[in-house]
């Protein structure tokens, strides 16, 4: 078994812990973020923890770009990449850049209200700054690069997605790729050449260990490391009332 399954099992037991959630209302914050994400504070307390984890207090240097993927489809990785870049506003100074990297279910810009018709994809095959390509969100401190709307075919030229992270690199202190499941898609094997290591999502009760190896198997094959795992949209077995009174 290698060591980075291993942590990603270790991550996983970590999860599977209940944990009473911070409640909704003490979880919001007046960032400028999307609303429906400063509702969940379940999610929010996670990629909080998940923040500190890989940035904050980390054992060996602390990556800088950070790609999320899944075993399965709806697993919720865009809240979960969006959350921890929410997170990171109140753990860390500097600037955020996130990056949509599902070409075939681009959702980011649709939860920062921005359009899609000019983004990653576009500049692949342009010779732009990256700054071009990026947008402005209501907070200062966080950017976002969209899929835009050429096909996710251009991910396949490694000289240019390359060059492209490589100045999202300079342009900005940290960078969040949201990213297809790892096990099924080829553009997510490509982003996983370029980014400093991977973080899974896994769905409640719906992600199963023999996926979730799989998919830690391949994104190891690509040369990426498994930093660790968020188990999301966990249920609790105490109403959210009960909590808030503990």
């Amino acid at each position: 078994m290698s060591k980075n399954f291993e942590l990603l099992q270790q991550a996983e037991k970590e999860q599977e812990l209940h944990r009473p959630p911070v409640s909704a209302s003490s979880a919001r914050s007046r960032d400028g973020l999307p609303r429906r994400l400063r509702l969940d504070g379940r999610t929010l307390e996670e990629s909080v923890r998940l923040v500190q984890q890989l940035f904050v207090s980390p054992k060996e240097a602390a990556p800088r770009v950070v790609m999320f993927t899944a075993a399965n489809e709806g697993a919720g990785c865009t809240t979960v990449c969006a959350c921890a870049g929410e997170a990171m506003l109140t753990q860390l100074s500097g600037s955020i850049c996130l990056v949509d990297g599902n070409t075939r279910h681009p959702s980011l810009h649709k939860l920062f209200g921005v359009d899609n018709h000019r983004g990653l994809t576009e500049a692949l095959s342009a010779s732009e700054p990256i700054r071009s390509y990026v947008q402005a969100t209501s907070n200062p401190r966080i950017s976002l690069l969209s899929t835009g709307a050429r096909p996710g075919e251009s991910f396949m030229n490694m000289a240019a997605l390359t060059l492209r992270m490589d100045q999202l690199r300079r342009e900005f202190d940290y960078v969040l790729v949201d990213s297809p499941p790892a096990n099924m898609n080829a553009e997510a094997l490509a982003l996983c050449h370029v980014v400093d290591g991977v973080v899974l999502v896994l769905q409640s009760a719906v992600t199963h260990r023999a996926a979730t190896r799989q998919t830690a198997d391949a994104i190891e094959a690509s040369g990426a490391k498994v930093l660790g795992a968020v188990l999301n949209q966990r249920t609790y077995p105490i109403p959210q009332k009960l909590y808030d009174r503990l």
